[in-house]
């Protein structure tokens, strides 16, 4: 893997100046495909009640997680799709104890996969991690993160390269819980001491936890204005979970606002949660541009008589993707929403299932211009994990997410540039079959800058002249130039101009 100093270095080139704005037509006219039925057994089938992802996708494999009572007991499934959610493989059983285990949340870093749940096999509830680091065909020992006396339990995990996040709640003093973070440097192997997070009197629950380069994100609800006055607050590290700035609260009214979900892509920080200000519960957000030091003001995504509940939240470029259950239907359906300008404004309600039973707990996901959602569903008489996929749902070029970053270096520079563009580009180790290719705005390729049979040492650097006879005096405008390899593709914005 490359090391710290090459990560870092890569998702600060991520951001690319521009002065054009891309539309594709073409996505305009994304489609939901039908739901698909994942799980068939006789018990119940689950995902977190407590908004943590159960479902995470790199290119086109798709990962979901959740917990099971077919052995007699509660125990974590697993299961993916590596064709981008149109078929899948077995459930795969990742938990084997007599005790019970719940709520897992899943995390990727290109194929290692990293689950933490809540576990029944010692004297208290306590949090538990493993890892595969073959996309989901082995995987590693059962691994007790929570090392602190007490109960434990609502469990999150967020991943950059081999840096693994985890956040919990502390049930140990009655009538008190606390926020508590952990995280491994090694790729979940060893894990330092457990930090607190949250100092409040009262209860503090729910959290969730993003992680971009070196900066992570946790947010929460707790009750430290009183027991009808939930708030959401808010903490950051700049330094890889080492310093942690001061809470900041995030939410100001008198009422509850519970189960937030915190979304980042580079330094744009996105946060839903429920709210009871309406005199129901709807859906409100808010962001950062600045990595968390201002925010915005309150949004309120949904307007219904009926109350909407545990939204999740997923960010990928300048699209940031909501799902909830909502009762306006006169049961529990999974709704959906999307923002393509960074929060700015947002497309109207799309309500995802339709049917007379409960759907709840979903969980949303992207990649590539892919949108993966995951959900809990009592139609065929026991609770079974559907899914449903967008498979355009994403539109545009996107800055691609930290496990991509983790494996490939990718660097364009000038850029805008008016004559010669230097192309540095690397991945974690030698590859055959990589491919640079530089598209125009509508999607067309212009030129492909290497032949994709050749076994490439690197990095490497190559040049593209956007004015020269070969490339017909290509006009001013936005082009895309697209690394691939056989696990990995990734793409740069790049302008020129005259």
């Amino acid at each position: 893997m490359l090391n710290e100093a090459n990560v870092k270095h890569v998702l600060r080139t991520t951001v690319v100046a521009f002065v054009c704005v891309l539309v594709i037509p073409s996505v305009l006219f994304a489609q939901w495909e039908p739901d698909y039925r994942l799980t068939a057994n006789n018990d119940s089938s689950f995902t977190s009640y407590n908004n943590a992802w159960c479902v995470a996708a790199n290119e086109d494999t798709v990962h979901v997680v959740w917990y099971d009572n077919r052995d007699g007991n509660y125990e974590i499934y697993y299961k993916r799709s590596s064709d981008g959610g149109v078929t899948w493989g077995p459930d795969t059983r990742l938990t084997d104890e007599p005790s019970g285990s719940y709520n897992p949340s899943i995390a990727i870093a290109g194929p290692e996969i990293h689950v933490v749940w809540e576990d029944e096999r010692s004297q208290d509830v306590e949090v538990y991690h493993k890892y595969s680091t073959d996309g989901g065909i082995t995987w590693g020992s059962d691994v007790h993160v929570s090392v602190i006396s007490g109960p434990q339990g609502m469990p999150s995990v967020a991943v950059v390269a081999s840096c693994v996040h985890v956040v919990w709640v502390d049930f140990t003093l009655m009538g008190n819980s606390e926020i508590y973070y952990c995280r491994s440097v090694d790729g979940g192997t060893t894990w330092d001491a457990p930090v607190q997070i949250s100092y409040a009197a009262g209860f503090s629950t729910s959290p969730s936890i993003a992680a971009h380069g070196s900066n992570v994100h946790i947010a929460w609800h707790d009750s430290r204005f009183g027991w009808w006055n939930n708030e959401i607050f808010y903490r950051r590290s700049t330094n890889d979970g080492v310093d942690w700035s001061p809470e900041q609260q995030l939410t100001m009214d008198t009422t509850f606002s519970n189960t937030p979900s915190i979304a980042a892509s580079g330094n744009n920080i996105h946060v839903v949660w429920e709210e009871m200000r309406d005199g129901n519960f709807e859906i409100y957000y808010k962001n950062s541009t600045d990595n968390g030091q201002i925010w915005s003001t309150d949004l309120r995504l949904t307007s219904d008589a009926a109350d909407s509940h545990y939204p999740s939240a997923a960010a990928s470029g300048s699209n940031i993707h909501v799902t909830w259950q909502d009762t306006r239907d006169g049961n529990d359906e999974i709704y959906y929403k999307v923002s393509n300008d960074y929060g700015v404004s947002w497309d109207p309600d799309i309500r995802l299932t339709d049917d007379q039973s409960i759907s709840q707990n979903a969980s949303v996901a992207v990649a590539g211009q892919k949108v993966h959602v995951l959900w809990t569903d009592e139609r065929d008489g026991n609770w079974e994990l559907y899914y449903k996929r967008n498979p355009s749902g994403n539109p545009g070029i996107v800055e691609f997410s930290d496990d991509i970053a983790s494996a490939i270096h990718l660097v364009a520079t000038p850029n805008p540039f008016s004559k010669l563009t230097a192309i540095n580009f690397g991945v974690a180790q030698s590859a055959k079959h990589i491919a640079l290719d530089i598209y125009d705005a509508a999607g067309r390729l212009v030129k492909n800058l290497l032949p994709t049979t050749t076994y490439y040492l690197l990095p490497a650097t190559v040049s593209w002249d956007g004015t020269d006879q070969t490339d017909r005096s290509l006009p001013t405008g936005v082009y895309f130039l697209k690394l691939t390899t056989e696990d990995y593709s990734v793409t740069k914005k790049v302008l020129l101009v005259r």
